[in-house]
């Protein structure tokens, strides 16, 4: 094997050098206010919905740039943050680039959890469609307030699970969805219950056609158990967008041992009592009628 001369390491560490140097210049000389108002004016071009925000944006290694505080909100009501990150980095897919595409991969910290993933956009520069997936992990509902104001009551756990979405605003997706140690208060009491807790909730459900299929919902708690299926029509208000499902819940010996509970139920003590029931309306007066 030829052994490097001389000659050839004295080149290779001024090539070493060299990558060192443009490093350090980049890192010292980052143009971060330009960059952060290009990301800002290219996201809010794609919905002019939208309104996007970082507070500060540094170089990040490798190759990547890590933004503090960025908030999404919607135009017509800036106060209300559809999602706050505490730090997102983002770096360039380099496949993509290649390939004649955009693509980048990230990594968020919000809500006490994480998200990473991949957006790709079909052209180059940001312009849709565009495609992504998204692994969440510990995320905390509870410090999530925007889920409560859209959904109109409050609802705790930790999220987890993985989604894929591809398309712009009629676009296709999916999602496997895990909630743990949750909470979520009822529409109206059900055995003198506000809410119902539980162990673990799986969500499955499949995007398209502005319409969302819940191939499958399970609920697993110490006290109830169920499960649902159905679809959400979606309207361009999301919050008057139509359900149609249905599902069966169960009620375990347990709950009837409780002191919370309607005295009338307490002598069903034996078998689980299992109870179908629909859900229909829409997201802001879903009604519950028991079959």
């Amino acid at each position: 094997m030829k052994k490097p001369t001389p000659k050839n390491k004295t080149y290779l560490g001024y090539i070493l050098y060299g990558i060192v140097l443009t490093v350090c210049l980049l890192y010292l000389f980052f143009p971060s206010d330009a960059f952060r108002d290009y990301l800002i004016t290219s996201v809010n071009t794609m919905n002019p919905r939208f309104q996007f925000s970082v507070e500060d944006a540094r170089p990040s290694l490798p190759f990547g740039v890590k933004f503090r505080q960025a908030e999404l909100s919607l135009k017509e009501d800036p106060d209300l943050r559809l999602f706050i990150a505490e730090s997102l980095m983002i770096r360039p897919e380099i496949w993509s680039f290649l390939k004649g595409k955009t693509g980048f991969i990230f990594n968020c910290n919000a809500y006490g959890g994480n998200l990473r993933g991949r957006l790709r956009f079909s052209e180059n520069g940001f312009r849709p469609p565009f495609s992504t997936s998204i692994k969440l992990k510990d995320i905390i509902i509870d410090d999530y307030s925007y889920l409560s104001a859209l959904i109109g009551r409050n609802s705790s756990g930790v999220l987890g699970g993985a989604v894929t979405y591809e398309g712009l605003t009629d676009g296709t997706g999916e999602a496997n969805l895990k909630i743990s140690d949750g909470s979520v208060e009822l529409l109206e009491p059900f055995l003198n219950l506000d809410s119902i807790e539980f162990d673990e909730l799986l969500v499955k459900l499949v995007l398209k056609e502005q319409k969302i299929e819940l191939s499958h919902v399970k609920l697993k708690g110490r006290d109830i158990q169920g499960t649902m299926a159905g679809t959400i029509r979606l309207k361009r208000d999301f919050l008057k967008s139509s359900l149609d499902m249905k599902g069966t819940v169960e009620l375990l010996k347990t709950l009837f041992n409780s002191d919370t509970v309607n005295p009338d139920r307490e002598a069903l003590t034996g078998e689980p009592l299992k109870m179908p029931f629909a859900v229909y309306g829409t997201i802001t007066e879903p009604k519950l009628e028991l079959m």
